[in-house]
């Protein structure tokens, strides 16, 4: 079954977090999301799958658990999947 695309506003309802906050870990954390599709400038339009969700969540446990942006990509690059997908992507 397909992953049910998200908009940035259901996604940071999700998250918890603002959309200014989902907009820059969406540039920050880009190499771990999936591809986002057409977007307008601001990239308003991407849409998140259920994946990027559990990644952002990832994000935000670990920003609010004290780690810089740097440490956080470095674990993301660490975790196996995460790593494959980037290599195969």
């Amino acid at each position: 079954m397909a992953d049910t695309l998200k908009t940035f506003q259901q996604t940071a309802t999700e998250l918890n977090v603002s959309v200014n906050t989902l907009k820059r870990w969406t540039k920050d954390f880009a190499p771990f999301l999936s591809p986002s599709g057409p977007v307008s400038g601001d990239g308003s339009n991407r849409r998140f799958a259920d994946e990027d969700v559990g990644v952002l969540r990832r994000v935000k446990d670990q920003l609010a658990g004290g780690s810089s942006t740097e440490e956080v990509i470095e674990q993301l690059h660490a975790e196996p999947a995460l790593s494959r997908e980037i290599r195969d992507g």
